[in-house]
C-alpha cells in the first residue's frame, strides 16, 4: 500500500475523525519521537472521559487551522493529549500509512 500525504490542517483533522483508531508518530517538544494509538471515536472512549462541554465541529477545524494543534485520545495513557499537526510525521489507519507535509502545495 502506498502512502498518502495530507497537506493541510483541515485534511488531517478529517482523516483522524473518520478513523477508529490511529497509530501517530510525532516529535515532542523535547525533539524525541513519540508512538501513540488514540482516537476521536466516543466508542472507544470511557464515558467518564467524556469532554465536560460539547464540542463543535466548526471550533476543532478552527484549532486545527490556527493553532496547527487537533485533541486525541490517548488510548494507552488513558487521557486527551494536543497533538500538533505540524510535529506528525506519520500516522497508521488499518495499515494505510498517512504521511503529513503541510509544505505541499498539491491536494490529495
Amino acid at each position: 500500500m502506498n502512502e498518502i500525504i495530507l497537506t493541510s490542517e483541515l485534511i488531517v483533522l478529517e482523516t483522524i475523525r473518520q478513523a477508529d483508531k490511529i497509530k501517530v508518530e510525532f516529535i515532542k517538544k523535547d525533539n524525541s519521537k513519540r508512538l501513540m494509538d488514540c482516537t476521536l471515536n466516543f466508542n472507544l472512549i470511557p464515558e467518564k472521559d467524556f469532554p465536560k462541554k460539547e464540542i463543535k465541529k466548526e471550533d476543532t477545524e478552527e484549532i486545527a487551522k490556527t493553532k496547527k494543534l487537533i485533541h486525541v485520545y490517548d488510548l494507552e495513557k488513558k487521557g486527551w493529549r494536543s497533538l500538533s499537526i505540524d510535529r506528525i510525521n506519520w500516522m497508521d489507519i488499518d495499515g494505510q500509512v498517512y504521511k503529513v507535509d503541510l509544505n505541499k502545495k498539491s491536494h490529495n
